[in-house]
């Protein structure tokens, strides 16, 4: 069973970046993107998107299954958040306060994520 707080956790940053995402995938500026925030193509938000439901998949699906998977997915999502937090960081030119916004959900995302799957422990299930 996944810990009520990286449940939590999860869905609140997962919600956050699929707006901001589908913001930007829609050529919307929502929220916290402004126009001159969001990418040329929507390809960053397509991801951003892709990103979320994959995450609340991985948590919130399945749920008493999967002890040793879901910790693996854990870490690539944890791992996978640093690399899009330090693509914000270095990669992205442009001044923009969603940028700032974004990269603080990635390192809390990342850092709860990456230490639940390196720190808790787990009992294989035996059928």
């Amino acid at each position: 069973m996944v810990p009520t707080h990286v449940q939590g956790v999860a869905l609140g940053t997962s919600s956050i970046l699929g707006i901001v995402g589908l913001g930007d995938w829609m050529g919307l500026g929502h929220g916290a993107m402004s126009k001159a925030c969001t990418s040329e193509t929507g390809f960053t938000g397509a991801l951003l998107v892709s990103k979320s439901v994959f995450t609340l998949v991985t948590i919130f699906s399945n749920r008493t299954e999967g002890t040793f998977l879901r910790r693996n997915l854990l870490l690539a999502i944890g791992i996978c958040d640093m690399g899009l937090l330090a693509n914000l960081v270095f990669a992205n030119r442009r001044t923009c306060k969603a940028s700032l916004w974004t990269g603080i959900v990635f390192a809390l995302e990342a850092t709860v994520f990456i230490h639940d799957a390196l720190f808790r422990k787990r009992q294989a299930k035996h059928r």
